[in-house]
């Protein structure tokens, strides 16, 4: 319930405000921005994001958060490629984000590429019986979703969060 998270997040932050500061780990701010992003308000996710970067720029998760923004949003105000890609490579390594961003930023072959990577890189994690490692997470719905994506940018097409 994304709604109520904001809400939580927003009230933690009104009583004890030092939650949000560097040595508290701050991590409350973006996880709130996580939450505005997913209720697809681009702009206070974007917000949160841009308060995190001041608390812990090294952060992987926060760029990469961005960046998935900056290349699916469903609004146009709130995409962009390049800094997608940018934000992207600051991330933790996510060859699933990346290959959105460079799909976003028009460079479909790269694209391509980025995401043929992601599902061998998921068919070498699958267990031969079809079932996924549970290390991993990874689901017969995110292999399809992972497939739809790449037949988007084999169509010269960007992917946008529903």
């Amino acid at each position: 319930d994304y709604a109520k998270a904001v809400t939580d997040y927003t009230e933690a932050l009104r009583l004890d405000p030092d939650i949000a500061r560097p040595e508290a780990g701050g991590r409350i701010v973006l996880r709130r921005g996580q939450a505005y992003q997913a209720l697809k308000q681009y702009g206070k996710a974007q917000e949160d994001y841009i308060r995190y970067q001041k608390i812990d720029p090294g952060y992987g998760e926060l760029w990469l958060c961005w960046a998935w923004q900056l290349a699916t949003a469903s609004d146009a105000d709130y995409r962009d490629g390049a800094k997608a890609v940018e934000f992207a490579r600051k991330g933790d390594h996510n060859l699933e984000v990346l290959a959105a961003a460079y799909a976003e930023a028009g460079d479909f072959e790269w694209a391509i590429q980025t995401q043929e990577r992601v599902l061998e890189d998921l068919s070498a994690r699958i267990k031969p019986s079809g079932t996924p490692l549970s290390t991993y997470g990874f689901t017969s719905d995110s292999k399809q979703a992972m497939e739809a994506r790449l037949k988007l940018y084999q169509a010269g097409r960007p992917f946008r969060s529903e």
